[in-house]
């Protein structure tokens, strides 16, 4: 996935300092994309949450593709998975995630999902990803779905 990598170093550069208050912001996890259609036709956005004492008055990015944006609260159905998240893994377990919820028959918002990633990519083991898919109205799942 270049386009997700592209977008997390550009954000990387803005937290360590390519804002225009020339401040560090410490890393947070999870590390969320917002990936748009399917095989050979996506959009990617990447988002980093900023730490709560940045929130009220985020330094300007001087990066002109970089920009702050603030996500609504989100109702999302949630598969996650160890190893590394490559686009084969996150094709793979999304469409697990997928089959699950037509057994369940739940709707979810459709053309888009989002990946989470919790681990610095110098951690080797024990990492943790998600793929969601966002809810159509209220979460209407019972219980945890099992494969």
């Amino acid at each position: 996935m270049p386009a997700l990598v592209r977008g997390f170093w550009r954000l990387f550069r803005y937290i360590q300092g390519a804002n225009e208050k020339q401040v560090k912001i410490p890393m947070t996890a999870p590390v969320l994309a917002r990936i748009q259609g399917g095989p050979g036709t996506q959009g990617i956005d990447v988002y980093f949450m900023l730490p709560e004492a940045f929130r009220g008055d985020p330094p300007t990015p001087t990066e002109n593709t970089v920009y702050l944006e603030s996500l609504p609260p989100l109702e999302a159905y949630v598969r996650f998975f160890g190893g590394w998240m490559t686009d084969r893994t996150r094709q793979l377990q999304l469409r697990y995630l997928d089959e699950q919820l037509a057994k369940a028959g739940v709707a979810t918002q459709e053309g888009f999902h989002y990946t989470a990633g919790f681990n610095s990519p110098f951690e080797l083991t024990n990492r943790r990803n998600e793929v969601w898919r966002i809810a159509q109205g209220q979460l209407d799942c019972k219980e945890t779905l099992a494969e």
